[in-house]
């Protein structure tokens, strides 16, 4: 019977970085696995893990920051 343990990553490789920048670019998890001649399995792995979860959460709530600042800003100078 399969299972959906994962063993977590010990760090992240250049791989993995890519397959991190280019899911926050939002390329589908099979255009990635495509791209870097990896399996979607490996994509799928690689943004579950907890050090990648961390990258990606991060700078998710860096960039809705930093549009909410944006905005907040035009909507000032244009009021």
């Amino acid at each position: 019977m399969p299972t959906t343990y994962h063993v977590p990553l010990k760090s992240l490789k250049p791989m993995h970085m890519k397959i991190i920048e280019l899911y926050l670019k939002c390329w589908k998890k099979k255009d990635i696995a495509n791209e870097l001649g990896v399996s979607a399995t490996t994509v799928s792995h690689t943004l579950r893990d907890p050090i990648a979860q961390g990258i990606i959460n991060a700078m998710m709530k860096e960039g809705l920051k930093k549009n909410f600042l944006d905005q907040r800003h035009e909507t000032i100078v244009n009021f």
